[in-house]
């Protein structure tokens, strides 16, 4: 589905992404993690057309992307690739009904604007018909990020980058939004560019983890093997600051 190549980004004399490769594959969850400052926002936004790469390559479905953003290419490529914030409160106009953000999004996406269109939305994220009318400081933290959600997928795009999209939630909420993200990734064939810094929550939802440390790429692999059977010491770390259930067995049963 997307293919990155080279990629990287500097700020000044501070290289922020260096050299990195990886792909994301039709309908998969990729979770890109890393602590604060490993640079995996950054290729986020370089990802959505919010950030110009300063080398490398990006492709979507083999189409190259462009580096720089004008209306145009936000006109072609932002209904393709969506992105997810980690605060939907601020990625949400405060003047703007539920309706009208999906009726924007629509209008964006050449989608004819109807109520039989809005409900159909809001009901996909587990919104019901009388939220259209709310505006977002009358919904609720778990309601917010679902119209977010329901926003991005309107447009229907092939891929979502998901920035921390759950880490401003309580944990019951977050469970909420992580097994809706899963249902429509089944149902919908979306593919997920999942950004956190939470490996219990990478456990829950993504089929591959993607690691990195200061800019790089350290590890690529699927889920299973990362939490089992980690390759790089920057990835054990990270799993020894964390209380992982699969790691610590692993550890255990490795010195006995």
């Amino acid at each position: 589905m997307l293919t990155i190549e080279g990629v990287s980004k500097r700020f000044g004399s501070f290289m922020a992404v260096n050299d990195i490769s990886f792909d994301v594959r039709a309908g998969e969850i990729l979770a890109l993690v890393g602590e604060s400052g490993s640079g995996k926002t950054t290729v986020g936004r370089i990802i959505a057309g919010l950030e110009e790469k300063s080398s490398g390559s990006i492709a979507l479905k083999g189409e190259s992307l462009p580096n720089r953003y004008g209306k145009t290419e936000f006109r072609i490529w932002g209904k393709r690739i969506q992105m997810i914030f980690q605060n939907p409160l601020g990625a949400l106009n405060p003047f703007f009904s539920s309706a009208d953000v999906l009726a924007e999004a629509l209008r964006f996406s050449g989608k004819k604007v109807t109520d039989v269109a809005i409900d159909h939305w809001l009901a996909e994220v587990g919104l019901q018909s009388f939220h259209r009318h709310r505006l977002p400081h009358q919904l609720s933290g778990g309601q917010r990020q679902r119209l977010v959600i329901a926003r991005a997928l309107c447009m229907e795009p092939d891929l979502i980058v998901c920035d921390e999209p759950v880490s401003a939630l309580d944990v019951s909420i977050q469970a909420q939004i992580l097994a809706l993200l899963k249902r429509l990734r089944d149902e919908k064939g979306v593919s997920l560019l999942f950004i956190t810094h939470d490996l219990n929550v990478v456990r829950q939802i993504a089929d591959r983890v993607l690691v990195m440390n200061r800019g790089v790429r350290v590890e690529l692999a699927d889920t299973a093997t990362v939490f089992e059977n980690p390759s790089h010491d920057y990835t054990r770390q990270l799993l020894e600051a964390c209380p992982v259930p699969e790691y610590q067995a692993k550890q255990q049963e490795t010195s006995a």
